[in-house]
């Protein structure tokens, strides 16, 4: 039997408390946690929403996604290895321009 090529991606984390103060400073913990009560939302440059417990946010042009577990105590996963502390405040910070431009023009 051949190997899926859907098998799971490898799962990268950050240090919880780490992605908790960028969050903090860049979008606010209560504005991301309302962010997914709206359902599915694709935009011009993210996609967000949640599957049971766990919120996925998705950088459409990078790929990059951050995965939350709400079940695990807001630990984190990233699809990709190879991204800095750096890269998690861009994606937050754009992630903010895109929430703010959805909330005053598309919701």
């Amino acid at each position: 039997m051949s190997k899926s090529r859907l098998a799971s991606l490898p799962q990268y984390h950050i240090d919880r408390d780490k992605l908790c103060e960028i969050v903090k400073e860049t979008v606010g913990y209560d504005r991301l946690m309302d962010a997914f009560c709206n359902g599915t939302v694709v935009c011009d440059e993210f996609a967000w929403f949640s599957n049971a417990d766990e919120y996925y946010i998705i950088h459409l042009e990078s790929g990059m996604m951050v995965n939350w577990y709400k079940h695990l105590g807001r630990t984190n996963t990233c699809s990709q290895s190879d991204r800095t502390i750096d890269d998690y405040y861009e994606f937050f910070r754009l992630f903010k321009k895109e929430l703010d431009y959805w909330e005053e023009n598309l919701k």
